[in-house]
């Protein structure tokens, strides 16, 4: 199931994208459905990606929004009506800014914002949303000042991390278990809010920490070793997702301006991870009193994305035990990086295409350094279950005096 939230800028490359699936198209054993919203008001199609597109019985729907979870819910649940198959896997395809300038407008409009400055109409974080209820929330706060600090919704993300959870849960109620295999063919999804918020509803999942650029993955090299092995695992295709991507990748294309980077979790083990982190920020936050100087010092070596807004989970830890003289805090890091450690359960495997493998440990953290902490934050279940926000409350303010 491939759900293309693509009525904006990536219109034109989710056409490419449908062009590498008809390369394959469906088979006997495996079933390629799509959802398709591209640009414009002629209506999202949906329907059974077949290699000779004369045979594709697509249907044509009204102009619908895409960015509502309630049409993901009901793709999935058509899909599964129609369709049922022995393992599911849910790739979501759209990218970081996902709303056009003018939708923003429209929406600020329903909801009566005031004040909507030119900025915040540009392709700033309050166009990375996918799903429109949250755009609405966020452009109903009255002051530009508030939605600075609420754009992110949780963590910055391309899908707002509280409504994606619940629509997998729908989902996976549907399926009476998890998905096999949920992707991310977006930006900025692989971090570990994402990651603890599906991981009652599938199995593996699979992410880019970093930017995904235009092309996003090759869908024909994917669809052909699926239909070749269509009994392999969620594990399995997902490993075949980043070889590949890597393939590509390798391939060189001139879509490709940034580090490329991708990973397969098995989502059984990210409680090791939050528990680990829970061990670090506890040995930490007794440092912080007097030491508050050098943990933000530390951040300038951190590989950081989205206007400093998340951080590589194992450069931030592994860095800023080095700064510190404590063995209970080395360990408590390593302890950390030894999770994030590829082929030790959590992180199944990693590919890092043009930048440096010691900067990405293929999972993010949300870390707002210059801004405030996201209202909306203590409202996922990662921030809700475990010691990251306290210590983000703790150590925020400290980082003021430093701005």
């Amino acid at each position: 199931m491939i759900y293309m939230a693509g009525d904006n800028s990536l219109s034109i490359a989710g056409e490419a994208d449908l062009d590498e699936m008809r390369r394959v198209g469906s088979s006997d054993d495996v079933n390629v459905l799509v959802l398709y919203d591209s640009f414009g008001p002629q209506g999202a199609e949906r329907g059974r990606i077949e290699k000779d597109a004369r045979n594709e019985h697509i249907q044509t729907l009204k102009e619908l929004d895409s960015g509502d979870p309630k049409n993901l819910v009901a793709f999935a649940e058509w899909a599964v009506k129609h369709y049922p198959a022995e393992r599911y896997g849910l790739i979501l395809w759209s990218h970081g800014s996902g709303w056009r300038p003018e939708e923003v407008k429209q929406v600020a409009a329903k909801v009566g914002t005031q004040h909507l400055s030119a900025n915040e109409r540009s392709v700033t974080a309050v166009s990375r949303v996918l799903f429109r209820p949250t755009l609405e929330t966020i452009l109903a706060l009255p002051t530009p000042a508030e939605r600075a600090i609420c754009i992110d919704d949780a963590t910055g993300h391309s899908l707002d991390t509280i409504e994606l959870g619940l629509a997998l849960q729908q989902i996976s109620a549907q399926l009476k278990r998890p998905l096999d295999l949920l992707g991310m063919d977006a930006c900025l999804m692989s971090t570990l809010e994402v990651a603890y918020e599906v991981q009652p509803h599938a199995h593996y999942f699979v992410a880019s920490e970093d930017l995904v650029p235009e092309g996003g993955w090759d869908y024909g090299l994917l669809l052909d070793a699926l239909t070749a092995q269509p009994e392999m695992t969620g594990e399995r295709l997902g490993r075949h997702v980043l070889d590949s991507y890597r393939r590509l990748r390798k391939g060189g294309s001139t879509r490709v301006n940034v580090a490329q980077t991708l990973a397969v979790f098995d989502l059984a083990h990210v409680n090791d991870l939050a528990n680990a982190m829970d061990n670090f920020v506890c040995t930490l936050s007794p440092l912080l009193s007097q030491h508050s100087r050098e943990v933000f010092d530390v951040l300038a070596g951190v590989k950081r994305f989205l206007d400093s807004t998340l951080w590589d989970v194992a450069g931030l830890c592994r860095l800023t035990a080095d700064k510190f003289d404590s063995t209970e805090l080395s360990q408590a890091a390593a302890n950390v990086d030894e999770i994030l450690a590829e082929g030790h359960g959590f992180v199944v495997r990693r590919k890092v295409l043009g930048g440096s493998e010691a900067d990405y440990c293929g999972l993010a953290i949300y870390l707002p350094a210059m801004i405030d902490i996201s209202t909306y934050y203590a409202k996922i279940a990662f921030a809700q279950q475990h010691q990251w926000l306290p210590f983000l409350n703790q150590l925020i303010p400290r980082f003021r005096r430093f701005r």
